[in-house]
């Protein structure tokens, strides 16, 4: 017999689970191979969703759904004005795009 479909932990959230018993929306960010950690201010998860709700998981990019909150400029401004949610995939070329502009620039 199949085994049923885990849902989300977190109150109301029906999605399925990805991490840990949570969705990839609620599912603390992975920050493997990560150095910026540090840099995040210690209510980052709370505001980290509370951006993608605002959004409401609307990638700013490409318009797909969102799991992941982008700084739009770069640095450490935590400010929600500097904040979007952002999908893995546009997350990723952003990213990438900006460390080929910083490695150019060295």
């Amino acid at each position: 017999m199949p085994r049923a479909k885990q849902i989300c932990s977190t109150a109301r959230c029906l999605k399925p689970v990805t991490f840990r018993g949570k969705c990839e929306i609620h599912a603390p960010p992975s920050w493997d191979g990560w150095t910026r950690r540090h840099d995040l201010p210690s209510n980052w998860t709370t505001l980290r969703l509370r951006i993608l709700r605002r959004d409401k998981w609307t990638c700013y990019v490409c318009g797909n759904d969102a799991n992941e909150v982008d700084h739009i400029e770069r640095g450490s401004n935590h400010d929600p004005s500097n904040l979007a949610a952002i999908c893995s995939r546009c997350h990723k070329a952003k990213t990438a795009r900006e460390s080929q502009e910083a490695r150019r620039r060295k």
